[in-house]
């Protein structure tokens, strides 16, 4: 079994929406080395959520070596080897492999154009200020262009208490630059949150005005970056190498497949 090739048309290379969507509605088998699951904040009309189209494509053994894989190469003769957590090596053999994101996939050709633009995401342990009526601060600027709050997801923390993760869009050079770190992201998200009126707690009544409170400053701490491309670079296709930059959505109306079926049968759209 070690040297079993499974041999396919057609090979979908990814793991965002699109790649899933693209594979379920075609019945084509999908790899991929990065989850790329949408974000509470994103936006899409999307008939089903990332987890449902991961449900279903598993279901039907279209997801062959699930989200265990490190690492994709493509090697000569249409070769495509998948390496997993556990070091075991799964290989392909192709027609076709259309490709969503080169994240993690060696042996691609040169691409004509370098994508500079990525979505910085950096989340923020607020310690006080947790209690307020926004769900969202924006900006015009590509540094902390959005400030979305959410319900802390934090062990201990109560569900009406938020949360806050900054949107950024930063090229290349900018990400490890200091003043566009997280550092100085905390520092503009404190600023954002006073002068929307955002508190700390309270703290005691004013001495000079009993009706009134006193509260202390609003505090936050970083608590981890994700950086991600805006989009894959730009390759040229090539006989065997699809690369697809469309937004599929899966439209249950749209096809008549056995994955179709199973979702019927599942209800996994509901």
């Amino acid at each position: 079994m070690r040297d079993h090739v499974y041999e396919y048309d057609e090979v979908v290379v990814g793991g965002s929406v699109s790649a899933l969507a693209y594979a379920f509605l075609n019945s084509k088998p999908v790899v991929f080395t990065t989850v790329k699951k949408p974000y509470f904040f994103d936006a899409g009309d999307h008939t089903f959520p990332w987890e449902n189209l991961v449900f279903a494509l598993n279901l039907s053994g279209l997801m062959p070596c699930a989200d265990n894989i490190t690492k994709l190469r493509i090697d000569e003769d249409n070769i495509l080897k998948a390496v997993t957590q556990n070091s075991r090596l799964i290989k392909f053999k192709f027609d076709e492999l259309r490709i969503f994101d080169d994240e993690g996939v060696e042996g691609l050709p040169v691409p004509t154009k370098e994508e500079q633009q990525y979505r910085v995401l950096d989340w923020i342990n607020v310690k006080s200020g947790m209690t307020h009526e926004y769900d969202i601060l924006e900006t015009e600027d590509d540094f902390v262009n959005k400030v979305y709050f959410y319900p802390s997801l934090r062990d201990s923390v109560p569900l009406n208490k938020k949360d806050a993760v900054a949107l950024s869009f930063l090229c290349k050079d900018q990400i490890n630059q200091f003043e566009y770190s997280d550092t100085y992201v905390r520092f503009k998200v404190l600023d954002m949150m006073k002068k929307a009126g955002i508190r700390g707690a309270r703290n005691g009544r004013d001495t000079l005005n009993p009706d009134k409170y006193k509260y202390y400053a609003v505090k936050a701490e970083t608590s981890h970056r994700d950086v991600q491309k805006v989009k894959m670079d730009l390759y040229q296709n090539t006989d065997t190498l699809k690369f697809d930059y469309k937004d599929y959505k899966a439209n249950v109306t749209e096809h008549n497949s056995q994955l179709m079926k199973i979702n019927n049968m599942l209800s996994i759209g509901n």
